[in-house]
């Protein structure tokens, strides 16, 4: 869930899902009020009094199990929900990283939020590969002078972006990134860029 969606999608949205748990770090189950039955907020959680012994698997996890569910954007209509399998996330994950040979020295910039699917990519892929994930606020990925700080502070590799958000960051900072991989979906990409 993007705490910064409305209201009302994200109540359809726990509605008809029904989690066993929502975890977040605000009170965005104060903010939804009904329809989230357990919610574990991390920002008011005691880490300090969380017992340190291992806990099992409640069940039995395969390669059709759900990896997770995400919703469409319901442009065409009401949103739904796309239940993504373990063996769907692991073939994108592996197809893309045989396509962009992503190695353990990259650090790859994740920007886009967590609810679109490409997300995944951002997050997932780096993890698994042992590179580094580089996390980026909504605010810092919507001013490209910050984008550009936190690409360079960081030592950015690697980065997924649409056209139109690779066009404002390139306007002023096209020298400096030279060596950056990009990668570019969302939109139709611009011959000139």
């Amino acid at each position: 869930l993007d705490p910064q969606q409305p209201a009302p999608r994200l109540k359809m949205i726990l509605q008809e899902a029904q989690p066993g748990l929502l975890i977040s770090t605000e009170t965005i189950a104060e903010a939804l009020g009904e329809g989230v039955e357990r919610c574990l907020n991390l920002a008011a959680l005691d880490w300090a009094a969380l017992p340190s012994h291992q806990v099992k698997p409640a069940g039995i996890i395969d390669s059709e199990s759900p990896a997770y569910v995400i919703y469409t954007s319901g442009s065409t209509g009401r949103p739904k929900g796309v239940v993504i399998s373990h063996t769907s996330l692991m073939n994108f994950l592996l197809g893309m990283n045989e396509l962009l040979e992503i190695n353990q020295q990259d650090k790859v910039l994740a920007l886009t939020t967590i609810s679109f699917d490409i997300a995944a990519l951002e997050i997932y892929l780096p993890l698994m590969i042992g590179a580094q994930v580089v996390m980026c606020s909504k605010e810092t990925a919507r001013d490209p002078d910050r984008l550009f700080g936190i690409i360079k502070a960081c030592d950015v590799s690697v980065m997924q972006a649409t056209p139109s958000h690779w066009q404002a960051l390139l306007l002023d900072h096209l020298d400096e990134l030279k060596g950056l991989k990009p990668l570019v979906g969302g939109e139709a990409l611009p011959v000139n860029l």
